[in-house]
């Protein structure tokens, strides 16, 4: 494949993959909820693991690889990658009532309300400390 070559995934392969990943995990949560649990369930969950395992390496991989075709098509350098590649996100997060939520912007008014509540409730700090010397 050329650098210039696009991937020749759609969007809807891309969404068939994740929806086949999802009911791999949820038939592997299914399993081990399982009382009683034969040898051919614990085989089966075992391979639900591998498959599940080997599933997410490659959807990260075909990310990691359209990222990358990406800023190399923008002309950009290798320490753009870098510099992506080392920025944190938080995923989920939970309010004041103790409700999880993975909404980039109710993440952001978490964080908001959070800090606004801590600088508002902080000690004031004192105005001028300098005591001037005598002349």
């Amino acid at each position: 494949m050329e650098l210039t070559e696009k991937p020749t995934e759609t969007e809807n392969d891309i969404n068939k993959e994740d929806k086949i990943i999802e009911e791999l995990e949820r038939r592997r949560k299914e399993l081990r909820k399982k009382e009683i649990k034969t040898t051919i369930d614990r085989v089966e969950c075992t391979e639900l693991n591998k498959t599940v395992k080997k599933k997410r390496r490659a959807r990260t991989r075909r990310k990691r690889k359209e990222f990358v075709l990406n800023i190399l098509e923008q002309r950009k350098g290798p320490k753009e990658t870098q510099k992506n590649r080392n920025q944190k996100k938080i995923a989920q997060m939970k309010d004041n009532n103790g409700k999880k939520t993975t909404d980039r912007e109710e993440i952001l008014e978490i964080c908001k309300t959070f800090y606004k509540s801590l600088y508002k409730n902080s000690v004031p700090t004192p105005t001028n400390t300098r005591t001037q010397s005598p002349d």
